[in-house]
């Protein structure tokens, strides 16, 4: 299982998902990889931060992958390691970056906030995605408690508007996220197992997996074709 986390615009939250969601995995698999392709290099500084936190044997599990500029010659040889699960963290503004990412991925998942310019954005990341004939879905992402109606209409019009598969689970504003990610650890970690931001990892986690198993296609489809009107 490849999942790539992209979308060409910056500030929605790509780093932190792709953090958090590897080390839920990593409850569950012993071989959970990330790949680093943003320049910003969130996730190595994520991962300095983690090694002042934890153990030996935690810090490699999920491993932060390093050593090759291209992201298809390091899933290659993650692949040939015996991973299990590899995680991609993308740029923005990259669309070279967006489609080698993925052209490397089974699945994409694709992070934005409930704003015109984000919905906007993101259309152009479908289209890739569609170019690149992958399955995608997409999150809603660092959604304020009172921005919620707007985020239900928001999910809804990436529905009807843009033939988009679309998660049920919205990722909140949470200050767990922020010291997650400011100290390299999980946001379970930080506010346990029954927190709200661990909540909403553990059910977007659930639901990216049944998306990959029950074989989301592209333009958010289910095989068999119906749009799935924001269910997964």
């Amino acid at each position: 299982m490849i999942v790539a986390i992209v979308n060409g615009k910056g500030g929605v939250g790509k780093s932190t998902l792709t953090a958090q969601l590897a080390l839920r995995a990593a409850q569950e698999c012993e071989r959970v990889a990330i790949v680093d392709a943003d320049p910003q290099g969130s996730l190595r500084l994520f991962y300095k931060l983690r090694q002042k936190e934890v153990g030996a044997d935690e810090l490699r599990n999920p491993e932060l992958f390093e050593g090759d500029d291209e992201v298809l010659d390091a899933v290659d040889k993650l692949k040939i390691a015996g991973f299990d699960i590899i995680f991609i963290d993308t740029a923005p503004l990259s669309v070279r970056g967006i489609r080698e990412a993925l052209e490397a991925c089974t699945f994409a998942l694709i992070p934005l906030k409930p704003s015109h310019a984000d919905l906007a954005s993101t259309n152009d990341t479908i289209t890739l995605a569609n170019d690149a004939d992958r399955p995608f879905g997409l999150v809603f992402n660092d959604v304020d408690q009172h921005q919620m109606t707007m985020a239900k209409n928001a999910q809804q019009y990436a529905v009807s508007a843009l033939g988009a598969h679309v998660f049920d689970t919205m990722v909140g504003h949470r200050v767990a996220f922020v010291r997650a990610q400011n100290t390299g650890l999980s946001v379970r970690q930080i506010e346990g197992s029954k927190g709200k931001g661990s909540n909403e990892i553990e059910a977007l986690w659930a639901e990216v997996k049944t998306a990959i198993k029950a074989g989301v296609a592209k333009s958010g489809k289910a095989q068999g074709g119906k749009a799935k009107g924001g269910k997964s």
